[in-house]
């Protein structure tokens, strides 16, 4: 390592001992990258670094995650400010044709059948709460790829912003690790992921759901929900772009859910409302009840999905009402 990515290691780990938050306490972990790199990420006012969360400890993650636990943790500062600036300049360019689910105040069946669109939102004066898959188990944002049958598809990020988008995914990798390391049996085999979370304008409260989807039938109806792993829960991480990212999650509701979607919690659960700041992560289980708070602004956040084995459907949304019928 050269003179200057000694000293852009050295910044970062300093930097991160002296930033507080539950997972970075003990300790910080710094990785440097190339002079184009970190002038993509800081500009010209410091050196790039990326911190993960090597001192989130593995009795934290089971304290939480476990069914015994309130079923999500906040990691306060996980992903430096300059990348999530850098990042949300990227996103904020997009083109509104790669946002191509939307959800809100009720399902995404009614949204679609009352005429709204992508386009809708987006206009002037628009409103409402968008999502754009820009991966799965492989990414789309590397310019063209081809397909097995020679197909090329146009990729949603140039490949200018690759490295970026490399260190900023890290983060997924590292809690995927940490989660293995804390829960085992295999680890997670699964980073399923990122997706962009976009709500702009006068957008309601979305529908208290689930991230983890109930099996179909042939037909496409639903059956009943297949409970996760109890000993290690599928993970769902989401982190905030953007100051005042707001998430409603009903704690310890993973206990109490219903079989079928749309039914009652078999016990009243009260809602939390969590504030999420620039480079905060949310780490939840996916079967924790939660969903997107109502904004007026606009407010962008990424998320992934952390599977253990082959990852599950996430197709079907699984809608909760949070009210029990006692």
């Amino acid at each position: 390592m050269g003179t200057a990515g000694a000293a852009a290691a050295e910044a970062g780990r300093a930097a991160a001992m002296r930033t507080e938050g539950t997972w970075e306490e003990a300790a910080g972990w710094a990785s440097t990258m190339g002079t184009e790199s970190a002038a993509a990420m800081a500009g010209t006012d410091g050196p790039a670094w990326f911190r993960g969360p090597v001192a989130l400890t593995s009795a934290e993650l089971r304290a939480h995650l476990l069914p015994a636990g309130r079923g999500y943790v906040i990691h306060r500062t996980a992903v430096p400010a300059s990348m999530c600036r850098s990042v949300l300049s990227a996103v904020a360019a997009l083109a509104g044709s790669v946002y191509h689910l939307i959800f809100n105040d009720e399902t995404v069946d009614d949204f679609e059948r009352r005429g709204k669109t992508v386009a809708s939102v987006l206009a002037p004066g628009g409103g409402g709460r968008l999502m754009a898959k820009l991966g799965g188990l492989v990414p789309r944002w590397l310019g063209a790829t081809v397909n097995e049958d020679g197909v090329s598809t146009v990729g949603v990020m140039p490949c200018a912003e690759a490295q970026l988008w490399d260190d900023f995914c890290l983060l997924a990798a590292v809690v995927m690790t940490r989660a293995g390391v804390a829960f085992g049996f295999g680890g997670y085999q699964c980073v399923y992921g990122p997706s962009l979370l976009y709500s702009r304008g006068d957008c309601p409260a979305q529908l208290p759901h689930i991230d983890q989807s109930a099996p179909v039938d042939r037909t496409g109806k639903a059956k009943k929900l297949v409970r996760m792993n109890p000993i290690k829960p599928n993970l769902s991480l989401l982190v905030a772009l953007q100051d005042n990212t707001r998430v409603v999650v009903y704690p310890h509701s993973h206990r109490y859910l219903p079989e079928s979607s749309g039914g009652c919690l078999t016990k009243t659960i009260e809602p939390l409302w969590l504030v999420l700041n620039r480079g905060d992560v949310l780490l939840f289980r996916q079967d924790l009840v939660h969903h997107g708070a109502s904004s007026t602004t606009s407010n962008h956040s990424v998320h992934w999905y952390i599977d253990a084995g082959r990852q599950s459907s996430k197709q079907n949304t699984f809608y909760v009402n949070p009210v029990a019928n006692e």
